[in-house]
């Protein structure tokens, strides 16, 4: 159970990452049911919000295409 957990937010964080999709379609996605959750859990396990995450995401795409 720990493994698909994990697995979740791992999918979860790339499709934030690229910025495409809101945190409620990703919830939907990866079978979570609110944006809320997901956020709840991801802050939980990976020790930063989805907003933070994409932020990093961001900020590091744009430092390596400049």
């Amino acid at each position: 159970m720990t493994y698909l957990a994990q697995w979740r937010l791992d999918l979860a964080a790339d499709l934030i990452g690229e910025g495409e999709m809101t945190l409620d379609a990703v919830a939907a996605r990866v079978g979570y049911g609110s944006g809320f959750a997901l956020s709840v859990a991801f802050k939980r396990v990976k020790g930063i919000s989805p907003a933070e995450h994409r932020a990093a995401r961001t900020a590091g795409a744009s430092t390596i295409s400049a």
